[in-house]
C-alpha cells in the first residue's frame, strides 16, 4: 500500500513539474517569422527586422516557457536549419501568402525540412501569413494545407490564416496566437515522447559533431607531420654539411693507409724538390 501511494506520489509530482519546451520558426526570408516572434514577445511589430542568421527568445505560450528559434530564411542560411531540429519539440513554418511566385520554392524548403529524421512527426504549425495585404486573399490556409500536402504528414499539424503584423496600432493577429498555443498545447500532451526523443537526438548529434572534430584534428595533425618532414628531408638535401665540394680532395681519416702514405710521401717530395732545384742554378747562371 505504502509503496503504491509513493509510486502515485512520484507520478504526481513528475506531472505538475514544470515543462520547458523549444519551438523553431522556419520559412523563407521576408516570410514574417521575426514578426510572429515579436507579436508572441508582445512587442511592436512594425519594429522587427529581419533575422540574418539565428536568434532566440524565451516567451511564455499557454502557460508554458517556451524557447523560440528564429532562424534566418535567406537561401544560403537555410542549410543551417537541420543543426537546430534535434533541440525541438515543434515547428512552425511561416508563409508569405502574398507573393505567389515564391510558392514553389516554399514547398521545397518546406518538405526537405518536415522529411528531415530529426524534423519528422513533430508538431507542426503552418501560418498563411499576410492576410491582410490584398495579394494574400488567393492563398488562404485551406489552399496552403493543400498545396503543401500536409494531410499526408504523420504527424499533429495545424494551418492557419494570419497577420502576425497586424493593422498598425493593433494588436497581433488572434488566429497566430491560438494557434501558437495550440503547437504548445500539442506539444504537451506528446511531451514524455518528445523529450525523450530530443534527449536521444541532441546525444546521437553531439557524438556525431565529436567525432567529425575529432576527424579533422587527425587531418590536421597528420598534414602538419607530412610538411614538417618534407621540410626536413628538404633541409637535408641543401646542407652543406652533407655535401662535399667537386674541387675538394676526398678527406682522409687520421691513422688510415692513405694518411700515412702521405706523411712519409711529403718529406722525400720536399728534398726531391730541393735537389733539382739546386741543379738547376748553375745552368740558369750561365745562361
Amino acid at each position: 500500500m505504502f509503496g503504491l501511494m509513493r509510486n502515485l506520489y512520484l507520478h504526481l509530482q513528475k506531472k505538475s513539474a514544470p515543462r520547458s519546451f523549444t519551438i523553431v520558426f522556419l520559412g523563407l526570408d521576408g516570410s514574417g517569422k521575426t514578426t510572429c516572434v515579436a507579436a508572441l514577445k508582445g512587442e511592436p511589430t512594425e519594429e522587427a527586422t529581419q533575422t540574418w542568421g539565428f536568434s532566440s527568445e524565451k516567451v511564455e505560450v499557454a502557460q508554458s516557457s517556451v524557447e523560440v528559434y528564429d532562424l534566418g530564411g535567406a537561401k544560403s542560411i537555410r542549410r543551417i536549419w537541420e543543426n537546430y531540429y534535434a533541440e525541438v519539440h515543434g515547428i512552425v513554418f511561416v508563409v508569405d501568402a502574398s507573393d505567389e511566385s515564391r510558392l514553389p520554392e516554399v514547398k521545397a524548403a518546406f518538405e526537405e525540412a518536415v522529411s528531415h529524421a530529426y524534423a519528422r512527426g513533430k508538431p507542426l504549425l503552418v501560418c498563411s501569413n499576410k492576410q491582410d495585404l490584398a495579394k494574400a486573399a488567393s492563398m488562404t490556409a485551406n489552399d496552403l494545407r493543400d498545396y503543401l500536402d500536409l494531410d499526408s504528414l504523420k504527424c499533429n499539424h495545424l494551418c492557419v490564416d494570419c497577420s502576425a503584423a497586424g493593422k498598425e496600432g493593433s494588436t497581433p493577429d488572434e488566429s497566430f496566437l491560438e494557434g501558437m498555443a495550440w503547437l504548445v498545447r500539442t506539444a504537451g500532451v506528446q511531451y514524455a515522447s518528445l523529450q525523450a526523443r530530443v534527449e536521444e537526438d541532441v546525444r546521437v548529434e553531439k557524438e556525431k559533431q565529436e567525432k567529425k572534430m575529432e576527424e579533422r584534428r587527425l587531418r590536421v595533425e597528420k598534414l602538419r607531420q607530412e610538411r614538417l618532414e618534407q621540410a626536413k628531408a628538404e633541409e637535408a638535401k641543401e646542407s652543406p654539411a652533407e655535401q662535399q665540394s667537386p674541387t675538394s680532395p676526398p678527406r682522409q681519416e687520421p691513422g688510415s693507409p692513405e694518411a700515412v702514405y702521405a706523411v712519409e710521401e711529403e718529406p722525400r717530395r720536399r728534398d726531391e724538390g730541393e735537389s733539382q732545384g739546386q741543379a738547376q742554378i748553375p745552368g740558369a747562371i750561365g745562361a
